[in-house]
């Protein structure tokens, strides 16, 4: 299900808080360090593990010191394990990091870990059949009873 673009008035009305920013003289620093920071964060996902990436953002940077944000303690354990690459590939890009801090940060995982949805189809005729044939084949035993219970669930 595809969502229906936005119309010309929600994007007008999305860039409005953009333009005060962009024109508020204290508002357009802060801008200005939250464009930095993503940035910072779209260079060094390259270095991150896919998995990762999702799962780790960008807080801060001050005196040569990046502040990452992880959203529990594995993502944390594996950052840190990786965190000597992930500098060499911030300083070859120009950016002023010489360390890394990582922080927790639970609230960053509460809508990340969903569980897939499992995708299944439905057994055709000729697939029972072939089960079927099989079961025949079988002899009694744990085999034969779980192809019954196969069987049970798709009739």
């Amino acid at each position: 299900m595809s969502r229906p673009a936005p119309s010309r008035r929600a994007r007008a009305s999305a860039t409005q808080p953009l333009q005060w920013l962009a024109h508020h003289p204290q508002a357009a620093s802060l801008l200005h360090v939250a464009r930095e920071l993503l940035a910072l964060e779209n260079d060094m996902m390259p270095v991150l593990p896919r998995t990762l990436g999702r799962h780790v953002r960008v807080a801060s940077l001050e005196g040569g010191m990046l502040a990452l944000r992880a959203s529990g303690p594995a993502q944390a354990a594996r950052l840190r394990q990786i965190t000597p690459a992930i500098v060499r590939q911030l300083q070859s890009r120009e950016w002023p990091v010489t360390d890394i801090m990582i922080r927790i940060d639970a609230s960053m995982g509460a809508g990340v870990a969903q569980k897939a949805r499992r995708e299944t189809r439905p057994l055709d005729g000729q697939a029972l059949g072939l089960f079927e044939a099989l079961q025949e084949k079988v002899s009694p035993g744990p085999l034969s009873e779980a192809i019954a219970r196969l069987l049970a669930h798709h009739r």
